[in-house]
This record gives C-alpha cells, structure tokens and sequence, in this order.
C-alpha cells in the first residue's frame, strides 16, 4: 500500500455524496495503491450509513468508534492504516483529482523525513464574505498558506492535518500519536508536529497538492473557533512550557485581562 488517507469525520451525512463524488474523480487519474479510511467519531446522523452506501467503486474503509473527539477518531485510522505514506485531511476537504498521486511522488522526491503541506483553496461553490476571505489571505487566523512560496520548508507549527501527508514509520514511532489531552479544536496537530520535529521532521509546502475547503464561516461560527483555539493553546503550553514565550499564552491573558478590567472601570 502506497498511501492511507486518513479522514476523521462526525455528522457529515449531507456533505458525503458530494466528496466521494470527489474522491472518484481521484480514482479515475491516481497510479499508486491507496486507501480511504474514514473514521467515523461516534455521528449522531446517518454519516456512517451513507459512507456504507455510497462507497461503491473507492477502496473505502470505514471505522466506527465512539465519540471522542477527531484526535482519537484520527488515532484510530493511523493504527490501521497500510500506507507507507499518510495523507490527512479533513471531512470537509474536498480533493483535487491527482493530489493523491502529488503528494506521494512529492514525498518520494523528499525523502521519509519530510512531511508534505499541500494548499487548500475556498470550495468554488461556496460564496466568499469578508471574514472567510481576512482568515485565510489577511489575518491567517486559519492558514498561512498564501504566505509560503513553492518548496518553502516550514516549521512545526504548519503540521495542518487539513491536507498533510507524512511517513507511516515516523508517525508511528511516536508512542502517543495525536494527544486526547486535547478535548476540542485546535492545537493537537501542532504538538504532534512539535514532537516529532524534534525527531528530525522537515514540513515542505507542495502547493501542486491541491484541495479545497467546503466551510462557510459566520462570526459567530468563528469566534468559537477561536474560543476552542485559545483554551486548546493553555493546554499546549502546559504540556510544553519552553514554548510559552513562541506562543504568548500568558502574555495574551495578562493583556485581556487588563482590558476587561478597564472596560469594567468604564462602565462604573
């Protein structure tokens, strides 16, 4: 097996149809052996139902796990995983026809040590407001990506599981994979990218391995995001504190603290 793909998904029996329509147009073009795991975490719909039943003609494979977070639905994938390569990506990230075969010809050029960060584009159906364009291309409170050039190597913190391929070998020789300590969005990517760059791990931006990102974003949406961000961040840097001076976590607090306290003063 070249290349596991490894999907975590929950509740997205409405999107299927559409991504595996997606992922047969990479079938028709791919030339390496690969796999399709979706790993299932605990939906409440009918997500596995309708994986089961639009499967025909793609190497599916599909777990069922009880619902825990993608981190452990994740984890699961990877342990069953048979690639030499693995692809991660997210239930909303729908494939450009060859990426499978970029990234492992990608990989092969760079060697096992090498993770590859592909590029995500907005979904061309979906409408753009101006929050979904100052995330991904302003603010980068979502990507980077539109910041690094073709070849770039990047550091731990761009280990984005929304379309990042990485040797099976090397994953795997991190006896904790992703760390369930991390109980909701955000982070539990970049401190498996931190560990296992302290292992020699290399990220190069190979935006060839293309895909895009069917998410529509409204303030409030993001703002939870963003509130997940910040809670799964206090978490990274307790887990590893010689990186709170990298991260700002305490410095972040200290200053919205003081601005709550002169809000406060102000409405007295």
């Amino acid at each position: 097996m070249d290349v596991s793909v490894v999907i975590p998904t929950y509740n997205r029996a409405s999107l299927l149809t559409k991504l595996l329509d997606a992922w047969r147009e990479v079938e028709k073009v791919t030339k390496y052996k690969y796999e399709l795991i979706f790993s299932d975490d605990g939906s409440t719909d009918n997500t596995v139902a309708k994986l089961k039943q639009e499967a025909n003609g793609l190497p599916i494979v599909i777990l069922e796990n009880e619902h825990g977070g993608a981190a452990r639905a994740r984890n699961a994938a990877i342990r069953r995983a048979q690639g030499e390569r693995i692809l991660m990506l997210g239930d909303d990230i729908f494939p450009s026809p060859e990426l499978v075969n970029r990234h492992f010809e990608l990989s092969r050029q760079a060697g096992a040590e090498t993770a590859i960060l592909g590029d995500i584009k907005w979904h061309p159906e979906l409408k753009l407001n101006y929050l979904m364009t100052h995330i991904t291309e302003v603010g980068h409170e979502q990507f980077s990506l539109n910041a690094f050039q073709p070849g770039q190597d990047l550091d731990f913190r761009h280990f984005y599981t929304s379309n990042i391929s990485v040797d099976r070998q090397l994953l795997l020789s991190e006896p904790l994979l992703f760390d369930e300590r991390f109980y909701t969005y955000g982070f539990e990517d970049v401190e498996l990218g931190y560990r296992l760059s302290k292992k020699g791990l290399k990220i190069l931006f190979g935006p060839e391995a293309c895909a895009s990102h069917y998410h529509s974003y409204t303030i409030n949406g993001f703002c939870k995001r963003q509130k997940s961000a910040g809670e799964m961040a206090v978490v990274f840097v307790r887990l590893h504190p010689e990186l709170e001076k990298r991260f700002a976590v305490e410095r972040t607090w200290e200053r919205y603290s003081r601005f709550r306290s002169s809000r406060l003063a102000e409405s007295h």
